[in-house]
């Protein structure tokens, strides 16, 4: 009666996916949902046909009656960031920072390039509807549909500058959250997409923080072998040479 047993077993052997066979079915994975948030927009009907990420460091300025947990969740967040990719990231001016002194020796706010906007819902309109004058229709859609938002702003697909915009009236959890996702996406990695899973870009996800997928994604955007203005063929192409190398470091 048992003597079936082994043969079924041997069967379901059979069918288990092989170590290598799993390696470079999680790579697919990868590149498909690098492909997806790095080349795709979430309130734009089209997809980018190059690459999008910054050269210079990313300095950010802090505006706004904001709580000073602010300034500690953006500056730990700032930190891992520059860790992850290796670019440098920095909160680099608030009132907070400014009243105790602890701005840089060569401090100059024309170097600011990213604020975060921490204000009233009723005064969002009026302080940013200046960077939505392209696309004033999408400011409207984010007021009614986004908790907070983000957008930044390139030459020649280089990322030279960018906003984030978080209401004031949000919880500090919420308030956290905003910082990770918002900040990750200036990054360069902009698109929202519910085609990704086990992601804070899933658009309706669980997650609120950096999971190791969305690590992964930022180090793949920021290693040297790829260049802003690199085609979506050519950066794809790219990533899948060096991409096994990645995940093996992880």
């Amino acid at each position: 009666m048992n003597i079936r047993y082994p043969f079924l077993l041997f069967l379901l052997l059979m069918f288990l996916p092989t170590p290598s066979q799993s390696q470079e079915s999680r790579q697919g994975i990868i590149l498909k949902n690098f492909e997806i948030i790095a080349f795709g927009s979430e309130y734009q009907n089209k997809t980018w046909k190059g690459l999008r990420k910054w050269v210079d460091p990313i300095r950010i300025g802090l505006q706004g009656k904001y709580p000073p947990y602010l300034e500690d969740e953006i500056k730990d967040f700032s930190n891992d960031l520059s860790t992850i990719t290796s670019h440098p990231v920095e909160l680099y001016y608030s009132h907070g920072m400014q009243k105790r002194r602890e701005l840089a020796k060569n401090f100059n706010k024309k170097r600011v390039n990213v604020i975060v906007f921490y204000i009233p819902v009723a005064d969002i309109k009026k302080k940013v509807g200046k960077y939505y004058k392209d696309r004033p229709h999408e400011l409207g859609i984010l007021l009614n549909d986004a908790t907070c938002f983000a957008k930044f702003f390139t030459r020649r697909l280089e990322i030279r500058a960018a906003i984030v915009v978080i209401p004031d009236n949000l919880p500090r959890r919420y308030v956290r959250a905003c910082v990770v996702e918002e900040i990750a996406q200036i990054m360069g990695l902009p698109n929202d997409s519910d085609l990704v899973s086990d992601s804070v870009f899933k658009d309706r996800g669980r997650y609120n923080e950096l999971t190791s997928h969305d690590k992964l994604l930022l180090r793949i955007l920021y290693d040297h072998r790829l260049t802003f203005g690199m085609s979506r063929k050519e950066t794809m192409l790219q990533i899948s040479r060096f991409l096994p190398e990645l995940m093996e470091e992880r």
